[in-house]
């Protein structure tokens, strides 16, 4: 009785493995065999051959972008408006951050802040998306690598970043992103501009123009530009990634046939934005920012504010007086104004935004 009992749980033993090795063998076939897309991904991080696979080539989800769609795919709601201040604010601070950097917003003061946050909680330094260029499979590798990190918290900053998040989702990460923006008075933003230009040693500095003809002629809307910069990345036969800006359109103002787009963009502008932001309210931007991301703002910007901008060593009451001075040049030609309805009124959305969250912000402090 002993010997058959060993012998059937041999038998029974064996059978096991059998059906565990056939298991595994099923298991790394569909694995092989199946586009990853199309295989539940468990992990924020995808297989490196499924990126160079194929991850890119077709590019981002551009029915997600905020110029194709009225809401953004993976971006956290607003998190004042539309989020959960009282209970959901773990989500928002184990998200991916993104911050879009629009030029002369105080931006790089922005910036600076975050990189000092990494710093001091060890984590690596932000990724930056630039609009300048196009990128290498091995830049998009490394994309993939940064994002893909579950011991820290990604950060992506810069000119080129809005539209990342959409671009990333289902194709590296499955994580969504606390994303936001800082805005500004738009004429005293042209006017930064400005002068910032005129430091620079190259052909775009205006020098020998009035800050009206410089934006009559040379800058048109830079956010209009930065809204139309898509995440698209095409792979040419020679395994080289081309077309980075797809839908990148050059200097121009819109203008009455884009009234429509505009209107949409100013619309939902809240829909694609986790938080928003102003320059002339930086501290209270920094508090709130704290208080949605849990990240130290308040503490690392305590010394900084402002990074100095760029008139000629001048001191602060002489800075203000030549501000001024092409401030009132550009609100009293009309055509600028004309020019620069878009921006104007994608600003007063911005602030009618900004004071509803921070009304929301006293409510649950």
């Amino acid at each position: 009785m002993t010997e058959e009992l060993y012998t059937t749980m041999h038998r029974l033993i064996k059978g096991y493995l059998a059906l565990c090795l056939i298991a595994t063998l099923l298991a790394l076939f569909v694995l092989n065999y199946f586009p990853s897309d199309v295989i539940p991904r468990s992990s924020h991080r995808l297989p490196t051959k499924s990126i160079i696979a194929g991850t890119f080539r077709l590019g981002g989800p551009a029915e997600c972008h905020v110029i194709q769609k009225l809401n953004s795919c993976n971006t956290l709601p607003n998190y004042f408006l539309n989020g959960n201040p009282s209970g959901g604010a773990i989500k928002y601070r184990e998200s991916i951050l993104t911050f879009w950097h629009i030029p002369k917003t105080a931006g790089s003061t922005v910036e600076h802040v975050l990189k000092s946050i990494c710093e001091s909680l060890h984590r690596p330094q932000p990724y930056r998306a630039s609009i300048d260029g196009c990128r290498t499979r091995n830049d998009l590798l490394g994309l993939a690598s940064y994002l893909g990190n579950d011991s820290a918290r990604p950060t992506v900053i810069g000119h080129g970043s809005l539209g990342v998040c959409d671009f990333i989702h289902e194709r590296i990460t499955q994580r969504e992103c606390f994303s936001f923006a800082v805005f500004r008075e738009p004429y005293e933003r042209i006017v930064s501009h400005y002068y910032f230009l005129r430091q620079q040693p190259n052909a775009r500095s205006p020098l020998k123009l009035t800050v009206t003809e410089w934006a009559k002629r040379s800058i048109g809307s830079i956010t209009w530009k930065m809204l139309h910069t898509n995440w698209v990345y095409k792979e040419s036969s020679n395994g080289t990634i081309e077309n980075c800006t797809d839908a990148w359109q050059g200097n121009r103002w819109p203008d009455a046939g884009d009234g429509q787009e505009s209107d949409d963009i100013i619309d939902n502008l809240e829909k694609h934005f986790s938080f928003i932001g102003l320059t002339d309210e930086l501290g209270m931007t920094f508090q709130m920012l704290e208080e949605v991301s849990g990240l130290p703002f308040v503490r690392w910007s305590a010394d900084i504010h402002r990074l100095p901008g760029q008139y000629n060593g001048l001191n602060d009451t002489a800075k203000t007086a030549l501000k001024n001075i092409a401030k009132r040049e550009l609100m009293n030609n009309e055509e600028i104004r004309g020019l620069m309805d878009f921006e104007i009124r994608m600003y007063a959305k911005a602030k009618e935004i900004f004071e509803r969250q921070k009304k929301q912000l006293l409510r649950i402090t």
